[in-house]
């Protein structure tokens, strides 16, 4: 019950925290054009669509700057990376939800600050670049205790989270820009509530793509596990040089651009058009509101089973 208790602190903090310091949003006029013509359906957007919307943003841009961050702590740690992806996930969404409510008070505080925010979240992915190219680890600190430094990278991962989302610049498609509008009303829950679900869409890859990483044990194939080699008098490991090197370019990204937009201008595949389509399609659908609602807390339950089992059942077998 103790490991059931901690693991919904954290569903919990990631869900609510920001709902509850949330408060009426002034919508920028940049969006305003974008979602006068979605106001109605805006109103009867469920928590699945919502999810979906996340899911194909596969098809945007914005997934472009997440995979970076993803690779850079899955070979900086290489062990436990789906429970270090339920930490960044915590992380970044907590801000992402703060974000969508721009007139709250921790809203309008890192919407001002952004700028600021962002330099130092470069600074610090910097640092840690820089830990990881020299083989120190990720952890904010060392600590002997096999246990404790566990706890500590994952604290260092949800961190992180935080500083990613602080700079992360999402493609505004139709379904986030009708949350945002619901933001913009009295529904402070529900479009709460949304942009967790578009959340946990957005990062269902990199769930995916842990568990598999974790299930098959990738971090003992010798293209990841990497090895140590000397230059110039000093002791570097493969895999930590790609992870600290991922982590400096994103934070020199965030220190040129003070966000990751421009990923969203980078369209290789031309997919920009579809994405925007189907999020339009997905809007007119004609779902009903109830069942798209029961649609998503049925995802959002079997996510938090399964996070629950990932966390602790193999705790109990031990």
């Amino acid at each position: 019950m103790k490991r059931l208790g901690k693991f919904m602190v954290v569903i919990g903090l990631t869900l609510l925290v920001s709902i509850y310091l949330a408060s009426a949003l002034n919508i920028p006029t940049s969006l305003q054009k974008l979602i006068d013509h979605t106001s109605q359906q805006a109103l009867s957007l469920s928590f699945f669509i919502a999810f979906l919307g996340g899911v194909l943003s596969l098809l945007s841009p914005c997934i472009l700057p997440i995979m970076p961050a993803f690779f850079a702590y899955t070979f900086g740690e290489q062990k436990n990376i789906t429970k270090m992806t339920f930490a960044f996930f915590s992380g970044s969404t907590i801000v992402f939800i703060l974000l969508g409510f721009s007139a709250s008070l921790i809203g309008k505080f890192l919407i001002n600050n952004k700028g600021t925010l962002s330099t130092i979240s470069g600074i610090f992915m910097l640092i840690f670049g820089l830990m990881m190219i020299f083989n120190k680890g990720f952890s904010l600190m060392k600590i002997n205790a096999a246990k404790n430094l566990n706890n500590k990278s994952t604290l260092s991962v949800f961190i992180f989270g935080i500083l990613f989302a602080i700079g992360f610049t999402p493609c505004i498609g139709p379904i986030l820009a009708s949350i945002l509008f619901l933001a913009a009303g009295s529904s402070i829950l529900s479009a709460g509530l949304l942009l967790f679900m578009y959340s946990l869409g957005l990062m269902l890859p990199l769930f995916i793509m842990a568990y598999f990483y974790d299930k098959y044990n990738l971090a003992s194939k010798p293209w990841v596990a990497g090895k140590e080699f000397e230059f110039a008098g000093l002791k570097f490991h493969t895999t930590k040089l790609i992870a600290g090197l991922m982590f400096v370019s994103l934070g020199i990204i965030y220190l040129v651009y003070n966000d990751t937009s421009i990923f969203n201008v980078i369209d290789p595949l031309r997919t920009k058009d579809f994405f925007y389509s189907t999020h339009r399609f997905l809007i007119e659908i004609g779902v009903s509101k109830a069942i798209g609602n029961l649609l998503g807390i049925a995802v959002l339950l079997g996510f938090g089973y399964w996070g629950y089992k990932l966390y602790f059942g193999k705790k109990k077998h031990k």
